[in-house]
């Protein structure tokens, strides 16, 4: 699977609180896991107004310094300007799916998909504003029997690590920085 600056990842960005001379390039990432015969994988195109961390907490990218050598903090930004009223970037979405082989019903797809978010509150920071229009849908075969709680902790997991692909996996390109390169 082509995870990067591909498809969906193509323009897609991240870091954008301040504008387009701070934002970086992220992409399309994937992930995939299995228990027994249960299958979960992911595919996220991360097009986000906050920044990325990986699996262990570490910001990976999102908004750059003011020298864009390194790595500054949204949530930090946000907050200080708690008192402004700030016109920012709209074009947000970061926008994925689910896919797996377990048996649910449409109302557990559709739950499967809320606790799923739970992946994009690990990986990107702040989450959810109003400027991001941040979905994921749920497919499924339906082939095989499924705990659903444990099929919730893997989806969570596939979207969290396929966050973390598509920012790492990213090349700078369209004059934007990707986190390969700071």
């Amino acid at each position: 699977f082509f995870c990067g600056n591909h498809g969906a990842g193509t323009g897609a960005t991240i870091g954008k609180y301040l504008g387009i001379n701070r934002m970086m390039k992220s992409g399309l990432g994937a992930s995939a896991l299995k228990a027994g015969k249960v299958k979960c994988g992911a595919v996220i195109a991360v097009n986000a107004l906050g920044d990325v961390f990986n699996r262990y907490g570490k910001q990976i990218g999102g908004i750059l310094s003011p020298d864009k050598k390194s790595l500054a903090s949204t949530e930090e930004l946000v907050i200080r300007d708690i008192e402004k009223e700030k016109n920012i970037f709209n074009g947000n979405t970061t926008i994925g799916c689910i896919i797996t082989n377990g048996i649910l019903t449409k109302a557990q797809c559709t739950k499967l998909a809320s606790i799923a978010h739970d992946g994009y509150a690990r990986a990107i920071k702040p989450v959810h504003t109003s400027a991001d229009g941040d979905t994921i849908f749920v497919m499924s075969t339906c082939t095989e029997e499924v705990n659903f709680d444990s099929l919730a902790v893997m989806a969570t997991k596939a979207v969290t690590y396929a966050i973390e692909n598509a920012v790492s996996e990213a090349e700078s390109s369209y004059g934007l920085i990707a986190s390969r390169d700071l």
